[in-house]
């Protein structure tokens, strides 16, 4: 079984190995897995417009690979400058599963961040 499977919301960051809330609490984002594909999903909050994608994906246990293979047709003309929502980019991340949570590693300028992503669970 993948152990990315599910639905997982961006909760928070480790900057400089320091636990902090997501930069942007407007920024509402999720990244959904299935057993080959993936759908990472943006917007922020009292702000219009949303970006959606849709890649095929493999993942090894250390690097999650994608392929861009669907751009929502209904994405907000903003989505056209971030270079995770072009059709056919391929991009390769440095992924760990740590605590049940996602933890992705990605560049800022020319230093690391890490993205961690929980399990979503909505409220009932």
């Amino acid at each position: 079984m993948n152990s990315l499977i599910g639905l997982w919301l961006f909760t928070s960051i480790i900057y400089h190995d320091t636990p902090a809330p997501r930069p942007n609490p407007d920024l509402m984002m999720t990244f959904k897995f299935s057993e080959s594909e993936s759908v990472l999903h943006y917007y922020r909050k009292n702000q219009p417009g949303f970006c959606e994608r849709t890649a095929t994906y493999t993942y090894d246990g250390q690097t999650l690979h994608q392929t861009i293979t669907a751009v929502h047709e209904g994405n907000a003309d903003f989505c056209d400058k971030d270079p995770d929502m072009q059709m056919g980019a391929v991009s390769e991340t440095p992924v760990v599963l740590k605590d049940g949570k996602i933890h992705m590693q990605l560049k800022l300028g020319e230093e690391d961040i890490t993205y961690i992503w929980d399990p979503y669970a909505p409220v009932r």
